[in-house]
C-alpha cells in the first residue's frame, strides 16, 4: 500500500511531463525526472496505436517513467496535475465550478487504483463562463501563506496563457486568460512585425525599450501600438534586439491594462525570465508597495503545497471525488 509520508509529484502539462518524489512534510523534492513527452505527443501516440486503450495506454508510460526513477507501483501515492485530466489525457474528469476556495475542498479529483498496485490521484481543472484552466488552480490553493491575510487580491501566472485570476474573502471568484506568450511568438515569428524584431539579450538599452513598450501597451493598447514597432525599425532606425523587448513590453502592458481600475494587493508568481519582465512592469505600473513577487521557487513550491493539500482532502474525504 502507498505511503503517505512520501508522495509523487506528477505535473502533466501539454507539452512536458515531470515526477518528482517529494518528502510529505518538508515538501524537499528528493529525486525528479522530467521529458519533453507531453500530453499532445502521447495523445498522438495513443491515436497511432490499436493495442492499448486510453487509460491503459497513458498509465503505462507514467508506470515506465516512475520505473526509471527506480519507484516501484506501489511505493507512493501519484497525485497528477495538469493536462492528464483534459479529454487527450489519461482520462477526462469535469471542470470544478467557480467559485472555488483556498482551502480546495471543492476541486474535482478522482481516485484510481490499478492493478500493479499504483494509487493515482487524479486533479481537475477549474471553468469559468469566459475560460477554462488546469494545473493552475492548484498553484493558486497552494498560494495560502502568501494570501491567508489579505481579503482580496489579484494573482498573475505569466506564462503562454497567462491567467489572473480574482481572490476574495477566502475563495477564488473568477478568473481571465491572456494569450500574451503565444501572442508574443505568432507576432514575432510569423507577423510583418518578424522583419522588426530579433531576440538579443537584455542590456540596459534592452530594458529601457522593454519599459517603452509597458508603457505604451498600457496606455493605448494592443491594437494601436502594435505597428510602433515596424516603424521604430523603418523610421526610427531602432535595432531590431531593442524592438524584440519593445514588443515584448507592449504586450505585457496590453495585458496588465486590467489594473488601472484595482488599487488592491497583486501577487504575481513565475519562473524567469518571465518573473524579470513582469516584475519590471508591475514596478513601473502600480508600483512595489502593493505587490508580492514571487520566483520560480516560490511557483513550485505552490505547485507541491497545493497537491499535497489534495491528497490530504482526499484522505479525509473532504474533497469532491468522483469515484
Amino acid at each position: 500500500m502507498a505511503t503517505t509520508e512520501r508522495f509523487v509529484s506528477c505535473d502533466w502539462g501539454t507539452t512536458n511531463f515531470r515526477l518528482r518524489l517529494v518528502d510529505g512534510s518538508s515538501l524537499e523534492v528528493l529525486a525528479q525526472h522530467q521529458t519533453p513527452m507531453g500530453i499532445k505527443d502521447l495523445n498522438d501516440a495513443f491515436m497511432s496505436q490499436n493495442r492499448l486503450e486510453r487509460q491503459d495506454f497513458f498509465l503505462d508510460y507514467l508506470l515506465r517513467q516512475l520505473g526509471l526513477m527506480g519507484i516501484k507501483p506501489a511505493d507512493y501515492r501519484v497525485v497528477a496535475a495538469g493536462m492528464a485530466s483534459s479529454s487527450l489525457g489519461l482520462k477526462e474528469l469535469p471542470y470544478a465550478a467557480l467559485p472555488f476556495s483556498l482551502s480546495g475542498g471543492n476541486i474535482v479529483a478522482d481516485f484510481l487504483a490499478t492493478d500493479s498496485g499504483l494509487d493515482l490521484l487524479l486533479i481537475s481543472g477549474v471553468k469559468s463562463p469566459q475560460g477554462v484552466m488546469r494545473g493552475e488552480e492548484i498553484q493558486a490553493i497552494g498560494l495560502e501563506d502568501e494570501l491567508a491575510g489579505l481579503r482580496s487580491a489579484q494573482v498573475i501566472l505569466p506564462g503562454t496563457h497567462s491567467k489572473h485570476i480574482h481572490f476574495e474573502a477566502g475563495s477564488f471568484t473568477g478568473f481571465k486568460t491572456y494569450m500574451t506568450g503565444e501572442l508574443f511568438s505568432l507576432l514575432s515569428h510569423h507577423s510583418i512585425l518578424k522583419l522588426s524584431v530579433e531576440k538579443g539579450p537584455l542590456t540596459g538599452q534592452a530594458l529601457a525599450a522593454f519599459r517603452q513598450g509597458v508603457q505604451v501597451g498600457f496606455g493605448q493598447g494592443l491594437a494601436s501600438s502594435l505597428f510602433t514597432v515596424r516603424a521604430k525599425d523603418v523610421l526610427g532606425h531602432t535595432s531590431k534586439d531593442l524592438n524584440y523587448h519593445y514588443l515584448s513590453g507592449i504586450l505585457i502592458g496590453d495585458e496588465l491594462m486590467h489594473l488601472r481600475d484595482w488599487d488592491g494587493k497583486i501577487l504575481m508568481a513565475a519562473a524567469d525570465p518571465l518573473f524579470q519582465f513582469y516584475s519590471e512592469a508591475l514596478g513601473l505600473l502600480v508600483g512595489r508597495a502593493r505587490t508580492i513577487l514571487l520566483d520560480g521557487k516560490a511557483l513550485e513550491l505552490a505547485m507541491l503545497k497545493g497537491q499535497r493539500k489534495l491528497m490530504q482532502l482526499y484522505e479525509r474525504g473532504e474533497s469532491i471525488f468522483m469515484g
